[in-house]
């Protein structure tokens, strides 16, 4: 199931305590994947946020999860296309 994701460039948000990317996660395959998502290097919550750009309701709520992913300094988004 895994093996057909790709996952997706980061976005940087802009917040008052300056820059920073909230959905950095970039493999070349299912087990680097499935490696950086299990990491233990950060104490912070990773939220796994599995879409497909074909989906309108994904597309329908993306805006709001980047809102959240904005707002979120202790969380982790990863987006990951499924597509």
């Amino acid at each position: 199931m895994l093996q057909h994701l790709r996952i997706g460039v980061s976005a940087v948000a802009a917040q008052a305590s300056g820059t920073r990317q909230f959905a950095v996660i970039s493999a070349t395959s299912t087990e680097a994947t499935r490696r950086q998502l299990q990491s233990n290097s950060s104490q912070k919550l990773k939220v796994a946020w599995f879409t497909a750009s074909w989906c309108g309701p994904c597309r329908t709520i993306a805006p709001r999860i980047e809102k959240y992913a904005e707002a979120a300094d202790a969380v982790t988004f990863v987006k990951i296309d499924m597509a």
